[in-house]
């Protein structure tokens, strides 16, 4: 069980300059695709028309989104959120994406092996890219989308990852 009270931002949370970084590249009234729903996503629909794919039910109907609930299954080389509701229950459009979940201990490499379900149009953000799995992930899918990606510091210990085309 986590605990009730934690901090916005930071922690396991995306740094408060993260966010700054996003409510300045993307208008109000943006449609934003959430993989990990947090305390953050508190402050995102201040701002935007959030989509929230959750696995952990904790977090599930603790903020004002789209939730999308969708539990982790085992996909044999991967574990990742149930594919199936995804595709029922996402947004047909939206207009850029943050990838901060599934946490740490569950991966997030199920986003390469579904690559294919999204819009790679859209900038992608990748939170916890200081972590090597996830900068390799990042990697990976630039790779195999074609579409370059540029590392930025965003606090003492944390660093994202944006793919974007403005990035060529």
């Amino acid at each position: 069980m986590l605990p009730k009270i934690l901090p916005k931002f930071g922690f396991a949370s995306i740094s408060k300059s993260t966010f700054e970084w996003i409510t300045k590249k993307f208008p109000d009234g943006s449609t934003m695709l959430e993989f990990g729903s947090g305390n953050a996503t508190s402050e995102f629909v201040k701002h935007y028309k959030v989509y929230s794919i959750e696995h952990n039910e904790y977090f599930v109907g603790q903020h004002p989104t789209n939730y999308i609930h969708a539990p982790i299954k085992d996909y044999g080389e991967y574990s990742w959120y149930d594919i199936d509701i995804i595709k029922a229950e996402m947004p047909k459009k939206y207009d850029f994406m943050l990838v901060d979940g599934p946490p740490k201990k569950i991966g997030r490499e199920g986003f390469l092996h579904n690559i294919d379900m999204f819009d790679t149009s859209v900038p992608m953000i990748f939170d916890d890219v200081n972590r090597e799995d996830e900068l390799d992930l990042v990697r990976r899918v630039s790779e195999k989308i074609g579409v370059p990606y540029k590392v930025m510091k965003t606090s003492l210990r944390k660093k994202i990852a944006v793919i974007s085309p403005e990035f060529a």
